[in-house]
């Protein structure tokens, strides 16, 4: 296993398609897609598509890519990790 230093961490809500697309143009070490506490509880289905999808068909540019989901225990944790897993991002951040 090798290390992986980070210098900055950018997070940001998965809810926002343009903040997505900004993030994977800046000088930023990681991009770590919110889907827990910075996503409204209406959006929070369409949020969990818009990351997986932008997992999927975005360059990130060598950029760490890592989602934090809702937790386990919640109606949307589940849901949460089966889609972004499937996606492929680089860690997932699972909260207390």
């Amino acid at each position: 296993m090798s290390e992986r230093l980070r210098r900055s961490l950018l997070f940001l809500p998965g809810s926002n398609r343009k903040m997505i697309q900004k993030a994977v143009t800046l000088e930023v070490d990681g991009i770590i897609i919110d889907l827990e506490d910075a996503v409204a509880p209406s959006r929070k289905t369409s949020a969990r598509e818009l990351a997986a999808a932008a997992l999927r068909e975005m360059d990130f540019g060598g950029r760490e890519r890592t989602v934090r989901i809702n937790p386990l225990t919640t109606e949307h944790g589940r849901s949460d990790l089966m889609a972004v897993a499937a996606a492929g991002p680089d860690a997932v951040v699972i909260p207390k």
